[in-house]
């Protein structure tokens, strides 16, 4: 069974152990595979051009319909950095595979920032969705968990899309240890 790695466990291993992870809901070229339930992570395929709505399984037929008339919010894939935190550009990058709303950002880690907050910045395609820099997620000092914090300036997320996360600033006594970082979105198709 899959399971994410473990801090201070899997050293020398955890990259095999998040990969094998990933490997379970993604393809080998970073996009989502569809289930044999129809659903795509979370979302509704919609049926291959050609094949008609009808030809699908009632329940499958009953969930686009759901799709179709419903927006959907969901988490993207977490973005980790195991163990200690530095300062850190371009970590991970995740491929988006269809139009969707940035709604907010979550971070949290396992041991806290202690003398300074933890800054975060998320970028798409290299470029900040924060213009105002005021508004990045934030862990503060002693806390393990990002506040809720004002929502991103760019929120348009199509195909072919790419966000990564930077590491902007590390606690200045204890720079904090083992952050998961979460992007909330809804599909706007």
């Amino acid at each position: 069974m899959s399971r994410l790695p473990t801090p201070g466990r899997d050293n020398g291993v955890w990259g095999d152990i998040l990969n094998d992870f990933l490997n379970v809901e993604h393809s080998a070229d970073g996009s989502l595979k569809i289930r044999s339930d129809g659903t795509l992570n979370g979302f509704y395929a919609k049926p291959a051009a050609g094949v008609p709505k009808a030809d699908l399984a009632a329940g499958v037929q009953a969930s686009l319909n759901r799709a179709d008339t419903a927006m959907q919010t969901a988490m993207l894939p977490a973005f980790s950095h195991p163990g200690a935190l530095t300062v850190t550009t371009g970590r991970s990058g995740l491929p988006i595979d269809g139009p969707y709303s940035i709604v907010d950002v979550f971070a949290r880690v396992s041991t806290a920032p202690v003398g300074s907050d933890l800054i975060l910045d998320v970028r798409r395609n290299g470029t900040s969705i924060f213009t105002t820099t005021a508004n990045r997620p934030r862990i503060p000092a002693g806390s393990v968990a990002n506040e809720p914090g004002a929502a991103p300036d760019v929120t348009a997320l199509t195909a072919g899309d790419f966000l990564t996360v930077d590491i902007v600033q590390t606690g200045s006594t204890t720079a904090g240890a083992d952050l998961v970082v979460t992007v909330i979105v809804r599909r706007t198709e």
